[in-house]
């Protein structure tokens, strides 16, 4: 598939939700192709209920496909949050409204 081809990069940060739902998403992911970085905890702040946020315009397919699944627009403006390595995208997960 174009994701799997594209093996974009993913970092998975719960901002605001209960425990464990970063890593649920994480495995959703991973089984739709996304190689997946790390799962993690955002810095407290307040977010929308989830930002994608794409770091540069190299995986359209894969932006394309995060867009769909978690029915948002990529951002692709400076996220609120650093990450060390490779990561293509960072997904937030914010509370539920």
């Amino acid at each position: 598939s174009p994701i799997t081809r594209e093996a974009a990069k993913v970092v998975v940060l719960n901002g605001g939700r209960e425990s464990g739902v970063a890593q649920t998403e994480a495995d959703r992911l991973s089984d739709l192709g996304f190689e997946i970085l790390v799962v993690g905890n955002a810095d407290d702040a307040v977010y929308d209920e989830v930002e994608v946020y794409q770091l540069n315009d190299t995986k359209p397919a894969s932006a394309a496909s995060l867009a769909q699944t978690f029915s948002v627009s990529v951002k692709t403006t400076q996220p609120p949050v650093s990450v060390v390595g490779e990561a293509d995208f960072i997904i937030i997960l914010g509370p539920r409204s």
